[in-house]
């Protein structure tokens, strides 16, 4: 779904903190379509306060800024982050790629990478960064986790600048149909890892658990249990694991988020 290229201006670094800090840092006066790219993050983060881990030189390692006054469904911008996620990974020639709500690419149990988005409004347009991080060869060893890289899944050497080219395309496609209020929702629920499994989400109220069914009109995850189905939301979510792994997490270290 290949889509308007964007202005992208770009800003290399051998190796940072974090490519969203370094982002944030230049926000308030830097234009939309920024971009920061790093071969190696010393303090690279997921969600909820989690630690990304990456192998040196083997990852591509990209965070975006982005500016849209008053899209048109601001609550599906995970799901069109998503669904560019895994469209990135079948451009590449990984055909089973996948997200997994909220926020990990994954190719069957393995996770290959993910995103982290950090969004507030300005005003009436919602300003909002994107990290994105991918395993491309190698990848780094996590305890309890199955991780792959895109290389060898693909079957051949995906350098970091192809790699990123085809994000940023992506990317671009996707946020340009969502801010337009187009269907990105259909889209982003094809691509979806985990249709018919059974998952527990942790809470801090205690478990809930359900076969996955899709994704409901506001890009919320949605389980059936007991014959009746409920929404999951990001605010709550604590943690997703596939139940019958019990090794898959949402949001844990390694191969995660920029």
């Amino acid at each position: 779904m290949a889509g308007r290229r964007a202005p992208w201006r770009l800003i290399l670094s051998d190796e940072v903190d974090s490519t969203n800090r370094v982002l944030a840092a230049r926000a308030r006066w830097a234009g939309a379509h920024l971009v920061v790219v790093a071969d190696h993050q010393r303090s690279g983060r997921g969600r909820r306060g989690r630690t990304f881990v990456d192998v040196p030189g083997g990852s591509l390692l990209v965070s975006s800024l982005h500016r849209y006054e008053a899209p048109a469904r601001p609550m599906l911008l995970g799901a069109s982050v998503g669904g560019a996620a895994a469209s990135t990974l079948r451009r590449l020639g990984v055909a089973q790629g996948a997200w997994l709500w909220p926020n990990d690419v994954v190719v069957g149990e393995a996770k290959v990478g993910g995103a982290l988005i950090e969004a507030s409004w300005q005003g009436g347009s919602l300003e909002f960064v994107v990290g994105f991080g991918l395993n491309l060869a190698g990848c780094p060893e996590v305890p309890g986790r199955q991780l792959a890289d895109l290389g060898s899944l693909a079957g051949r050497s995906i350098t970091r600048d192809e790699a990123l080219g085809v994000w940023l395309e992506e990317l671009a496609s996707w946020l340009e149909r969502w801010s337009r209020g187009d269907d990105v929702l259909g889209g982003a629920r094809a691509l979806l890892a985990g249709i018919g499994e059974e998952v527990v989400v942790e809470r801090a109220a205690g478990e809930l658990r359900g076969r996955v069914v899709g994704l409901g009109p506001s890009g919320a995850l949605v389980l059936r249990h007991d014959g009746a189905t409920f929404e999951v939301s990001e605010a709550d979510l604590v943690r997703l694991v596939r139940s019958s792994t019990g090794a898959t997490r949402a949001d844990d270290q390694g191969g995660t988020h920029a």
